[in-house]
């Protein structure tokens, strides 16, 4: 299915938005705001982390990005509770 542009997935699966993919020792940092600001400030705090400053990412619609960066054990999913526009 992947790279699928027919909007199968989503005719499959409707009530599946935020779905995500267990990934065991691969973290995704999503920093998933419109506000550039905000985006730019989390962006700032993990620019020097190992691994995940100059990870690779994908931009969905900017300034949504996603770094995706390997751990060194496994971890649970973790989220802020805070929500931005």
């Amino acid at each position: 299915m992947i790279g699928r542009t027919d909007g199968g997935l989503a005719r499959l699966y409707p009530h599946g938005h935020n779905t995500g993919i267990l990934t065991g020792s691969v973290v995704a940092l999503d920093v998933d705001t419109s506000d550039p600001a905000t985006s730019d400030a989390i962006l700032a705090m993990v620019a020097d982390v190992p691994r995940v400053g100059a990870s690779p990412y994908r931009i969905g619609m900017a300034p949504k990005r996603c770094n995706v960066f390997r751990t060194d054990s496994p971890r649970s999913k973790v989220a802020t509770g805070v929500a931005h526009p």
